[in-house]
């Protein structure tokens, strides 16, 4: 009798297990965040993790975030964290990542069966104000048929010490940026950004390794502290430069490489300096070498020579001696083997196999391995690319009176006569040739681009 009123007791309680179990309720005991608010600048994102205490089926949990205004801030991406059980309930995390959109203010609510939390977040826009500016025009600085320019904007709390470098904590924002090839005045326009070089654009920020050091070139903004510098690399973005009353406005919004926007501006006076190297050159040339080399460009209407034109302290046949050469490209009649006929040579703008015709002359370009053709002046102190000008020239029995008028993407001008016997050497029977500057020559048939890379041209830092 006792077994079977302990059997009973038995059932009636493990029902009652049963029964409870089955009416116990799915809530939400808690939620928390791991932020209780962000402040966030334009453009950049964030990550918000919310955990949920539950009692009971997590699946059976109705739960969305609400972002109260979508204009400032978006939610770009949910997905599942850790998701825990334990005997005080079980846990569920949820990780979003939020995207700052413009300035202001809102929050997220997070709602679930009752129970609402919020987290205010805050949105900023970065604002340079600058005061003072230094503004350079470089010329065709990387030969890509574009003027470069750059600024260097600064703020009220820097100044320019005697050796005109920057001192004094702030912020200063430098700009490289291309205009016309035409256009060498500070002036109105809309840039964007580009790595190309074209007209109305400017170069994005990058760090570059070459011989062991690393350069910062293109566009970008640095903070100073404490004669410690913070880059910040600008990737995208716009500006616009409008004339007014005080001279120049100068405004946009700029990209950096962690998405933040910066708005900045800058209202003044704008004084242009002139870094183009224009300077004048007139050689004393006294030597020189003459080669042959056909049709080398296989025009079927010309031949190719290149004569080489030194001064006294240049030995052709010793690479240690220095002095100046001016090396010239001309294209002759087919008929001309030994010489060059007499007249004027003129410069061609496009070298294509069309315009190599007689009595012209092939402007300085460089291979894609870096090789150096056309009409170039190498100079003690600066090389000069040719791009224009014109040469006469005049044999009387073994000796040339030639005078030339030559002129670098940039409008220096070099100038000069050479009267003298020239070594003529017939390259087409001959291999190898002594001069330290010269070159062998390179086939052609179709256009020859020259493509210099800027990260190959650093310029003087502030």
């Amino acid at each position: 009798m006792k077994q079977v009123v302990s059997f009973s007791l038995f059932l009636a309680f493990t029902f009652s297990l049963l029964f409870l179990t089955s009416c116990e309720k799915d809530e939400v005991l808690s939620i928390k965040l791991s932020k209780a608010s962000l402040e966030l600048n334009v453009g950049t994102t964030d990550t918000l993790k919310v955990t949920l205490l539950i009692n009971g089926d997590i699946d059976k949990i109705k739960f969305t975030p609400l972002v109260v205004d979508t204009n400032i801030v978006k939610i770009v991406s949910e997905e599942i964290g850790a998701v825990t059980a334990s005997s005080s309930g079980n846990s569920m995390e949820k990780i979003l990542v939020l995207k700052a959109k413009k300035e202001g203010t809102t929050k997220i609510r997070f709602s679930a069966d009752g129970k609402t939390v919020d987290c205010e977040v805050k949105v900023i826009m970065q604002n340079l104000l600058f005061t003072k500016i230094l503004a350079s025009n470089w010329g065709d600085y990387y030969d890509i048929g574009t003027n470069n320019f750059d600024m260097i904007m600064y703020e009220n709390t820097m100044s320019l010490n005697t050796a005109g470098k920057l001192t004094g904590d702030g912020n200063y924002i430098y700009i490289e940026f291309n205009v016309p090839i035409t256009q060498n005045a500070f002036n109105n326009g809309d840039f964007s950004v580009s790595e190309e070089g074209d007209a109305n654009t400017f170069l994005p920020g990058a760090e570059i390794e070459q011989g062991g050091n690393t350069y910062v070139l293109g566009t970008r903004i640095v903070n100073v502290k404490a004669g410690k510098n913070t880059i910040s690399l600008i990737k995208g973005g716009s500006y616009k430069i409008t004339t007014n009353e005080s001279g120049f406005k100068i405004e946009g919004d700029l990209i950096d490489e962690n998405d933040g926007v910066i708005h900045f501006m800058f209202n003044g006076i704008v004084a242009l300096s002139d870094k183009r190297d224009a300077a004048e050159v007139k050689p004393a040339l006294t030597h020189g070498l003459l080669y042959y080399f056909g049709d080398d460009y296989q025009t079927g209407k010309s031949n190719s020579f290149t004569m080489y034109l030194a001064s006294a302290t240049l030995n052709f046949k010793d690479t240690t001696t220095k002095g100046d050469i001016l090396a010239l490209e001309i294209n002759t009649a087919l008929t001309a083997k030994d010489s060059i006929p007499n007249g004027t040579y003129n410069m061609i703008t496009e070298l294509t196999t069309a315009n190599l015709v007689p009595f012209t002359l092939i402007p300085a370009y460089i291979t894609e391995n870096n090789n150096e053709y056309g009409t170039w002046f190498y100079g003690e102190e600066t090389t000069k690319k040719i791009k224009l000008g014109s040469i006469t020239s005049q044999k009387t029995g073994s000796n040339y009176a030639i005078s030339y008028e030559l002129y670098d993407r940039f409008g220096a001008k070099v100038s000069g006569a050479y009267n003298g016997v020239l070594e003529f050497t017939d390259a087409t029977k001959k291999s190898g040739i002594g001069a330290s500057k010269i070159i062998g020559k390179k086939k052609i048939a179709v256009k020859l681009a020259c493509e210099v890379s800027r990260k190959l041209r650093v310029k003087p830092s502030l």
